[in-house]
C-alpha cells in the first residue's frame, strides 16, 4: 500500500515538474519571438508613410459605402415599417445585434448609457420600428419609435442573421 503511495506521489511530481519546463519552454520562445520581430520602420522603411496614406483612403472608401449601404437597409426598414424582433449581444464591445422581422440584423451601440436597455422596454410596450435616421461620427444615428417612445442608437454595420 505504501509502495503504491510513492509511485502515484512520484507521478504527480513528475507531471508537474512537465508542466512547468514546457510553460518555461513556450515563455522563453515567446519572448524570442518578440525580440526578434523587427520594428515597422525597418519594415517598409520609406514607404511606410506611402502605405499609411493608402491604408486611410481604402479605409475612408470602406467607410462611405458601408454607411450608404446601411442608409438603403435603414430606408427598406423604415419605408415598410418592419418591427424589431430580436436584441441580442455582438462579438463587439459594446455593440448589439438588432434582428428585424425581415431577417435584417443591424450592428447597434448605445448613444448613452442605458439606450439598449429603453430599446428593450419599448420592444415589451409594442410593436419598434426604424424612425429617423441621420448622419454620425461613428456611423448612423438611428431612431427606434414605438408607441411608448423613442430611442436613438448609432448603427455601425450589418450582420447576417442566424
Amino acid at each position: 500500500m505504501e509502495a503504491l503511495a510513492v509511485l502515484v506521489t512520484m507521478g504527480i511530481v513528475v507531471i508537474v515538474g512537465v508542466t512547468a519546463a514546457v510553460a518555461v519552454l513556450l515563455l522563453r520562445r515567446h519572448r524570442r519571438a518578440a525580440q526578434a520581430a523587427p520594428p515597422e520602420d525597418a519594415l517598409f522603411g520609406a514607404d511606410a508613410l506611402d502605405l499609411d496614406a493608402v491604408f486611410s483612403s481604402v479605409e475612408a472608401e470602406e467607410v462611405e459605402s458601408r454607411r450608404k449601404l446601411i442608409a438603403t437597409r435603414l430606408d427598406l426598414l423604415r419605408r415598410h415599417r418592419v418591427p424589431l424582433r430580436r436584441l441580442s449581444g455582438a462579438p463587439g464591445k459594446a455593440v448589439a445585434r438588432l434582428g428585424f422581422a425581415d431577417g435584417t440584423v443591424l450592428l447597434a451601440r448605445s448613444r448613452s448609457p442605458g439606450d439598449m436597455a429603453t430599446v428593450v422596454r419599448l420592444q415589451r410596450q409594442g410593436s419598434v420600428v426604424v424612425g429617423q435616421y441621420a448622419e454620425h461620427p461613428d456611423g448612423l444615428s438611428l431612431d427606434l419609435t414605438s408607441a411608448g417612445g423613442t430611442c436613438t442608437v448609432i448603427a455601425v454595420g450589418l450582420d447576417q442573421a442566424d
